[in-house]
């Protein structure tokens, strides 16, 4: 190879990989803050899925979801006593709400992990779509 063709195969290389960096959609190239996510599950038919999440003192969380089928949802987290639930409704397709920890009758400022359930009690699965965002007060 010749010492002329070297910077043109350079060249050739950086504009390559600069193409397959400005050919992925924005979504894929940039990731979501660590303190929000939105996403889809399946939840089978008797089955349940949780996403759990750390809130510190002076955070909140708010949320939203919307579900093909009737479910079950709740938030819960795990005292030194027992498992608390700040929210807990049945049968929803549709949901949202702010969760302020420091609101809640149980909070202890050593539990940061609340989590977000949903049980399917139908007999089909229920596919839902959420989202959420923890915020500074």
């Amino acid at each position: 190879m010749h010492n002329s063709s070297k910077p043109f195969l350079a060249l050739f290389f950086v504009l390559f990989i600069c193409n397959a960096c400005a050919a992925r959609p924005a979504h894929e190239r940039e990731s979501a803050p660590a303190d929000s996510k939105k996403d889809t599950i399946t939840v089978m038919s008797s089955g349940s899925e949780e996403e759990c999440v750390e809130l510190k003192k002076g955070q909140i969380l708010t949320y939203k979801f919307t579900s093909s089928r009737p479910v079950d949802f709740n938030i819960h987290y795990h005292g030194t006593d027992q498992i608390h639930y700040p929210a807990s409704q049945s049968e929803l397709t549709d949901h949202e709400g702010t969760i302020d920890p420091e609101q809640h009758s149980f909070y202890i400022e050593e539990q940061t992990f609340y989590c977000l359930m949903w049980e399917n009690p139908g007999m089909n699965s229920a596919r839902i779509s959420y989202e959420y965002a923890i915020k500074e007060k």
